[in-house]
């Protein structure tokens, strides 16, 4: 095997790592998301405004959205 090859080997298993650990931040925000969107519920059912939840809803949507992208694009 040459030093390129090597080189490509070494870079390839840096970007499945890389991948993994952004998969897994996918994870904790999906995560994040869920519990944010009962409390969400929650305070809907008590007569509270959620407004500024669902904005953050949103936001974690957004962030999913792009890291999602980041991956596929890898």
């Amino acid at each position: 095997m040459s030093s390129s090859e090597a080189f490509e080997v070494v870079e390839e298993v840096q970007k499945m790592k890389y991948k993994k650990e952004v998969q897994e931040v996918m994870t904790q925000i999906r995560f994040t998301k869920n519990r944010l969107a009962g409390l969400t519920l929650e305070m809907d059912k008590e007569g509270r405004d959620p407004a500024s939840l669902d904005e953050a809803l949103e936001a974690l949507d957004d962030v999913i959205d792009i890291l999602a992208d980041f991956v596929e694009e890898e």
